[in-house]
């Protein structure tokens, strides 16, 4: 548990800036819940379509008193936002080009995909042809044996 979510999630910290960040497909609040405790000077968030996952994550904000953070309920192709995010986050959403796909109308111009991932190469050889695959970081996840990395993608 510490180590397969908490600490996946801590991993991508240092390579994040600061901004409004959108977590598409949190589950359970990771990586955006984790993300918000460590860096209460940013917005945060998080959306999914299943009740059932919203309802705990607004449970999980009330208890920590997390008042960067902001949870929606709907599907992401669906939703729509006057103010676009600086950067769009997710950890077990969707393969590569569908999540820039669902996300691409809700982030800004200068902003950035953040795609946690394990090993993405075929995924990445479908990606639009608008996209750039700015970097591909390696992560290393303490007490995680199976690969890990950091996806950052901008549109052209």
């Amino acid at each position: 548990m510490i180590s397969g979510h908490v600490l996946d999630s801590l991993a991508v910290l240092p390579h994040l800036w600061p901004g409004r960040w959108l977590d598409v497909g949190c589950g359970a609040g990771l990586p955006g819940i984790i993300l918000a405790l460590m860096r209460p000077e940013w917005t945060f968030v998080l959306l999914d379509s299943n009740s059932k996952k919203t309802s705990f994550v607004q449970q999980v904000k009330i208890e920590l008193e997390l008042h960067n953070v902001s949870i929606t309920c709907t599907r992401v192709e669906a939703w729509q936002t006057g103010e676009k995010f600086d950067g769009i986050i997710s950890r077990a959403f969707a393969e590569t080009a569908k999540f820039v796909t669902l996300t691409r109308h809700l982030l800004n111009q200068e902003g950035r995909w953040v795609a946690m991932k394990g090993v993405p190469q075929q995924e990445l050889e479908r990606l639009p042809n608008d996209i750039n695959v700015e970097q591909i970081i390696p992560l290393q996840v303490p007490g995680l044996a199976a690969a890990r990395c950091l996806i950052m993608l901008k549109p052209t």
